[in-house]
């Protein structure tokens, strides 16, 4: 008889298969023989007995708890009239080609701890980072009352910055009336010293005319 778990590792609460195969000297399954079973360790067995099918299994399943870590062995015993003969014998008498017979066998299988996190376990904790309902929405109400500053603050920003872009096109314009006042004033002050210089023009003519006017009344 042998022995196997497999898998021969499982997670926390996890499931393996005990599979006890019995044969005879001819390496055949032998159907219809009583597995004892039994385990020592961190886990346990489904069933302590079951029965060879034809193919000369007989299985079981073995199961461990939430958060149960640790070893475990496993054993099966068979009994029979030629279970445990010698090597090379069928009971007394030497056989070709026999191997020993054996009533017992163990497997050992390891379970580990689940180091996974299930779906209601992060929802859980994102939970906890996010806070309760209320907070969440206070949140929230926070976050859209700075959003309503910020829009503000945006258009008092537009607004600064079209009464600065009229304040400067009211200063070109009051530039430009200072420039053609100025320009103005230049000009009648030409048109003023011409006419001047044209009027002293005259009354110098106009002097020297009455002087001569004068001199032949004298003679």
């Amino acid at each position: 008889m042998a022995v196997v778990v497999e898998p021969a590792s499982i997670i926390s609460e996890g499931t393996a298969t005990v599979k006890a195969t019995v044969t005879d000297r001819w390496g055949n399954g032998v159907a219809g023989v009583t597995v004892t079973f039994a385990e020592t360790g961190a886990g346990r067995i489904s069933a302590t007995t079951a029965t060879t099918n034809s193919a000369g299994v007989a299985q079981i399943d073995f199961t461990s708890a939430k958060n149960e870590t640790g070893s475990n062995t496993i054993s099966a015993v068979i009994s029979g009239g030629q279970s445990a003969n010698l090597d090379g014998y069928v009971g007394t008498v030497a056989v070709a080609g026999v191997k020993a017979g054996n009533t017992t066998a163990t497997a050992a299988v390891t379970v580990v701890k689940d180091t996974s996190t299930s779906t209601a376990d992060a929802l859980l904790e994102l939970a906890k980072a996010i806070g309760t309902g209320k907070e969440v929405e206070a949140a929230t109400d926070a976050a859209a009352e700075a959003i309503d500053a910020a829009n503000a603050a945006t258009d008092a920003a537009n607004l600064a910055a079209e009464a600065a872009d009229a304040a400067t096109v009211a200063a070109e314009e009051a530039r430009d009336a200072a420039d053609a006042a100025t320009a103005a004033v230049e000009e009648l002050s030409t048109q003023v010293a011409t006419l001047m210089a044209a009027l002293k023009a005259q009354l110098t003519t106009l002097a020297n005319t009455v002087a001569k006017i004068a001199k032949k009344v004298k003679a």
